[in-house]
């Protein structure tokens, strides 16, 4: 096995951490135990589709989610996850941070604990850029072909995130000016209040 860190686009920053390139050649079915202990991961293959099966401790033994032609994403474990693999393959792992997660599932990563999940549910355009890793040759390539769709995607739902989120707060305190205070955390009782 081999494996090379890549570091992403700056835009992607706050919410990837890291890609992994890994080759993986085995003679025969392997089964091994692995953890991402902290950070939640997207794992795409490239040059040609991976012929792996994830699962994890707690899952029954019939359930297992392949990464044959579709990526998947991986939670942060606290259980062993295992991998059956064989042949020669090649991944591109996403390796996200906290903030990057939530953009991924809409809930905190905690709720990702032990869990395999199919990107496709989440969102079919990483459908497509699965077949595009196919052509790449090397893994920067293929961290080139992948990075639009994670720019597109963070973008997309990033945008809509805030502009809910922010603007009914925004709305309210413009509709009740001079009603709404707005203090910093840590202010004392007994200071002035900032009013809007």
């Amino acid at each position: 096995m081999f494996s090379k860190v890549l570091t992403p686009h700056p835009a992607l920053a706050p919410f990837v951490k890291c890609y992994l390139a890994v080759k993986i050649d085995e003679k025969g079915i392997t089964s091994s135990a692995v953890s991402c202990k902290v950070l939640p991961m997207l794992v795409f293959s490239y040059r040609s589709t991976a012929n792996m099966a994830f699962r994890f401790a707690d899952m029954p033994t019939s359930d297992p989610i392949f990464l044959n032609d579709k990526p998947i994403m991986l939670g942060p474990s606290n259980i062993a996850c295992y991998v059956s693999s064989s042949g020669e393959m090649y991944l591109l792992v996403v390796v996200l941070q906290t903030t990057g997660a939530y953009f991924f599932s809409k809930k905190p990563a905690s709720s990702l604990t032990n869990k395999v999940i199919k990107i496709e549910e989440i969102d079919k355009r990483f459908n497509e850029a699965q077949e595009k890793l196919w052509t790449a040759t090397n893994a920067q390539e293929a961290v080139q072909l992948l990075e639009p769709y994670l720019l597109r995607h963070f973008e997309v739902n990033t945008q809509s995130f805030f502009h809910h989120d922010l603007t009914g707060a925004t709305d309210y305190i413009n509709q009740v000016s001079g009603l709404v205070s707005v203090c910093p955390f840590s202010q004392e009782k007994n200071r002035k209040l900032t009013k809007y």
